[in-house]
């Protein structure tokens, strides 16, 4: 189970994150698009965000909510979600099994079918997801992503399975310490936990974010926190 901190302020950290990701980008949008935010991420996106994105990653970067796309039908249209790297685009979609889909014509399924393809052929990834698997199976919904997301980025998890067995003791106790917490985590937790001195503490952390075992969990608080690479799904110890 996803461990969550609740800060000073009363929030969680996905609530925090949550805010900032939304304001963050109906702040930078323009004017249609940011309307398109803050009105169209409703309880089905942000259900996924909270139970499947959140505990996988705990961050929201590269992901974009609302994202406007060509279509070949109205000119432009928008997807729940679109993660984005150098390298490759996945454009992810929650299906709610409301009046939408209940009373949808063949016609507009037809389009529906369409419009992903053509998703396909501009070289996006497409995954999308039923309201029912968020709520219920979350867990299938995070691995389905990791592992998209795992051959995507090109890092094999027995690629860094060896890697581990190079590591020093107290870098392998870090990555061991990291991958097992599932959630950000601070100098001072990791001191206490390995019994280790701040020094200590950050030449390491450096040396295993430059080597790309560790990322820097951005968040609003002011004390600096760190995470296990989001990519990193299957570790042996």
């Amino acid at each position: 189970m996803v461990q969550t901190v609740v800060p000073e302020s009363g929030l969680s950290d996905f609530e925090q994150a949550y805010e900032a990701f939304i304001e963050l980008h109906a702040r930078q949008g323009v004017l249609g698009t940011r309307a398109r935010v803050r009105d169209g991420v409703g309880a089905a996106e942000k259900a996924f965000l909270q139970r499947v994105w959140w505990p996988a990653f705990r961050s929201f970067h590269s992901l974009f909510p609302e994202y406007e796309v060509d279509d070949y039908f109205d000119g432009h249209r928008y997807i729940d979600f679109a993660y984005i790297r150098p390298e490759f685009r996945i454009a992810i979609e929650i299906e709610g099994f409301g009046p939408h889909w209940k009373d949808i014509t063949t016609d507009q399924f037809t389009i529906q079918c369409h419009r992903s393809n053509h998703l396909v052929i501009d070289e996006w990834r497409v995954l999308r997801f039923s309201y029912k698997a968020v709520m219920e199976r979350p867990r299938l919904c995070q691995q389905t992503v990791e592992h998209l997301i795992g051959r995507l980025t090109g890092h094999p998890q027995g690629e860094w399975s060896k890697k581990l067995e190079r590591l020093k003791p107290v870098d392998r106790d870090i990555v061991q310490y990291a991958y097992q917490l599932r959630r950000p985590f601070t100098i001072d937790d990791l001191m206490k936990h390995l019994h280790i001195s701040r020094s200590t503490a950050i030449r390491h952390l450096h040396a295993l974010i430059e080597w790309g075992w560790l990322q820097p969990a951005v968040e609003r608080q002011r004390v600096h926190k760190f995470q296990i690479n989001p990519q990193l799904t299957s570790l042996h110890f």
